[in-house]
């Protein structure tokens, strides 16, 4: 399914939100990903992808992105090169229930990972 993009550093400008966030989010009926772009993965990077989460349920965001109970949350962190263990492992204990914490370290990985998700960027 064809997903809409959504830049966040532009959303977050007209709306006046302040707080760390991801770079930007694809958006389907029922999945939402949410992609921080970086060079090199870090503890950083999946605090931004948190905040950004907090934002569409319960923040700034709600407002502006639709979500449902049952509404997907698939998190990517997207790097340039390969992401360390400790941010994996890091990541790994961030999945629960309707919402999914993933790795990339190329524009194919990106890829397999949304097409594994319904997404279709």
């Amino acid at each position: 399914m064809n997903a809409a993009k959504i830049d966040l550093e532009k959303l977050a400008r007209d709306i006046g939100w302040m707080e760390k966030h991801a770079d930007y989010i694809l958006i389907t009926q029922d999945t939402i990903a949410i992609i921080e772009e970086t060079k090199t993965a870090k503890k950083d990077d999946i605090e931004k992808l948190e905040k950004t989460i907090e934002a569409i349920r319960n923040g700034p965001l709600k407002n502006h992105i639709p979500t449902q109970p049952t509404t997907k949350i698939i998190a990517i962190i997207h790097a340039e090169r390969k992401v360390d263990l400790m941010i994996t492992r890091l990541i790994l204990t961030h999945n629960h229930k309707n919402t999914i914490y993933h790795k990339a370290n190329c524009n194919q990985e990106l890829k397999k990972i949304l097409n594994q998700h319904g997404l279709d960027p």
